[in-house]
C-alpha cells in the first residue's frame, strides 16, 4: 500500500491535493519509501506544485546517502513508474484507510514506550487521546468557507442566536460582543491577591442571576471558602460574617436566594497540580448525570495550577508545559461548547506594571498563542483608595481590542463583587431595596 500511496502522489493531481495533507513520515515503514516521501515534500515546499516522477528522480541523486541506498531509491520510482493507472476515488479510499491504519500503529508503538519508561515526557492519561485521535483519523472532506458560496450560510451565523454567556459588567459585553461563545478560553491576568479569584466569584453569582449553570474547579481555595464568597456576594453581606448568622436565619436566605435564581453552582476541589483537563471533564459529566443538568460555563482557579494530561510537570520547557495546559483547556472548551475562564499571574515586571501587555504574562507565552480574550485586572494605590480596579484588554478573538482599551470598575472585596455603580458595592443585605433590583449588573 506504501507503494500505492507513493504512485498517487507523483501519478495523479486530484489524489494528490486530497491526500497529501494529511500524509506523515511515519506513515511509511521501508527506508527507501520515508526518503522518497520526504523528497516529494521538500519539492512541493520549495516549488509549490504537484512533483513528477522524473523530478523526484532527478532530487534523489542529489541526496547525501550511500549508494546502496540510492540505488534502492532509484529501484522503488522505476518500479512506480510501470504501475498501471488506478481509480482516483478508490485510491483515496484506500489511502484513508492505510493512513489510519498507520496513525493507530505509530499511538501504540507511543503507548509502548510510555508504559514501558521509554518515553518519559509522555503521560500515561495522555495515552487515551492519542489512541482516540488514531482511530478517529479521517481525510476531512471540507476545503474551508467559499467567500460567494457560503455567503448566506454566513449571514444566517451571524443573525442566529449564539450560546453566550453575558458578563454582567456591559463592558466587558461590549468588548466581547455580547458575552462568551462556547468553545472559547478566557485568561483574567492579575497580580497576587489583586482579585483573580474574587472575580470568579462575582462571575459565578452574577451567571447563576442569569439562570446559568456553573461548574468551578478549585485548585487552591477549599470548596467551602469558595461558596462563602459566592454566598457573601448572593445574599449581599460581609463574607466574614456570612456564615455567622443563626442556622435558621442563613438556611432561610438560601432557600430565599433559590426561588429567585435559576441557575445553580457546583465546585468541585482537587489538589494543587493534582487535577488536568480529563478531571475536568468527568467533573463536568458527572453533574450532568447525578445532578441531572448540565453545566453551562467552566471556571478553573487557576491555569498555572492546573496539570497537563499530555506533558509531565518538569521533564519539558516551562513555556512548552504551560502552552500545553492552555491548549488542553480551549480543546475542552470546544468539545463541551461551553466558554472556560481560567485567570492566571503576572511576572514580576507586571506586578509592577500600571499597564501590564503580553510579555508579563507569567511562565509562558504559550498562554497569549492560546487564548482568546485576555485582559489585566490592575489596583494601583489610587485606584484601591478609589475602591476600583482597572480592566485592561490585551487580547480580544472576539472583539476589537482597541475598542474600549481600558475602564475602571468598583470592587468590593468585602461583598466579593464588582460593579459599574459605587452604590452596589457598599450594599449589605440590611440596605438592600426594591429601587436597587434596578441596577444594571445585579439583577437580584
Amino acid at each position: 500500500m506504501e507503494d500505492l500511496v507513493l504512485w498517487g502522489l507523483l501519478k495523479k493531481r486530484d489524489f494528490f491535493d486530497r491526500v497529501f495533507p494529511f500524509l506523515k513520515d511515519h506513515h511509511f515503514k521501508e527506508d527507501e519509501n520515508v526518503l522518497i516521501f520526504k523528497l516529494i515534500k521538500q519539492h512541493h515546499s520549495k516549488f509549490s506544485k504537484f512533483p513528477s516522477i522524473e523530478e523526484i528522480e532527478v532530487d534523489s541523486r542529489l541526496l547525501k546517502v550511500k549508494e546502496e541506498v540510492l540505488n534502492q531509491i532509484l529501484k522503488r520510482l522505476e518500479s512506480l513508474k510501470r504501475k498501471k493507472d488506478y481509480d482516483s476515488e478508490w485510491l483515496i479510499e484506500k489511502a484513508e484507510q492505510f493512513c489510519k491504519d498507520a496513525e493507530l500503529h505509530h499511538a501504540l508503538e507511543i503507548a509502548i514506550q510510555v508504559v514501558t519508561g521509554e518515553n518519559k515526557s509522555l503521560r500515561r492519561e495522555a495515552l487515551s487521546t492519542l489512541i482516540g485521535e488514531a482511530v478517529s483519523f479521517s481525510f476531512d472532506d471540507s476545503v474551508g468557507h467559499d467567500y460567494f458560496l457560503d455567503a448566506e450560510k454566513r449571514w444566517e451565523e451571524e443573525h442566529k442566536e449564539e450560546n453566550r454567556i453575558p458578563f454582567h459588567l456591559s463592558m466587558l459585553n461590549k468588548v466581547t460582543d455580547g458575552g462568551l461563545p462556547g468553545g472559547t478560553l478566557t485568561v483574567p491576568l492579575a497580580a497576587v491577591n489583586t482579585g483573580k479569584s474574587l472575580f470568579l466569584c462575582d462571575y459565578a453569582a452574577n451567571a447563576m442571576r442569569k439562570g446559568f449553570n456553573v461548574g468551578y474547579i478549585t485548585l487552591e481555595l477549599k470548596e467551602k471558602i469558595v461558596a462563602q464568597r459566592v454566598d457573601a456576594n448572593l445574599n449581599r453581606v460581609s463574607v466574614n460574617s456570612v456564615l455567622k448568622s443563626p442556622k435558621e436565619i442563613y438556611l432561610s436566605n438560601i432557600e430565599e436566594i433559590r426561588g429567585r435564581i435559576k441557575g445553580n453552582l457546583n465546585i468541585k476541589e482537587f489538589p494543587t497540580k493534582g487535577a488536568t483537563v480529563l478531571d475536568i471533564k468527568k467533573f463536568f459529566h458527572d453533574v450532568k448525570v447525578k445532578r441531572g443538568y448540565q453545566l453551562d460555563v467552566i471556571l478553573v482557579d487557576y491555569l498555572n495550577l492546573l496539570n497537563s494530561h499530555i506533558l509531565i510537570r518538569n521533564r519539558s520547557g516551562m513555556y512548552e508545559y504551560v502552552k500545553s495546559v492552555a491548549e488542553e483547556l480551549r480543546k475542552l472548551a470546544g468539545e463541551l461548547n461551553v466558554p472556560v475562564i481560567a485567570p492566571t499571574q503576572l511576572n514580576r515586571n507586571g506586578m509592577r506594571s500600571s499597564a501590564p501587555e503580553m510579555e508579563d504574562v507569567s511562565e509562558s507565552n504559550g498562554i497569549n498563542e492560546t487564548a482568546d480574550f485576555i485582559f489585566t485586572m490592575v489596583r494601583t494605590g489610587e485606584l484601591r483608595d478609589l475602591g476600583k480596579v482597572q480592566i485592561r484588554q490585551i487580547k480580544n478573538r472576539l472583539g476589537n481590542v482597541d475598542h474600549f482599551k481600558q475602564f475602571d470598575v468598583f470592587i468590593s472585596p468585602e461583598l466579593m463583587s464588582l460593579s459599574e455603580n459605587e452604590l452596589m458595592t457598599n450594599m449589605n443585605s440590611e440596605i438592600l431595596s426594591e429601587e436597587s433590583k434596578e441596577f444594571e449588573g445585579f439583577i437580584i
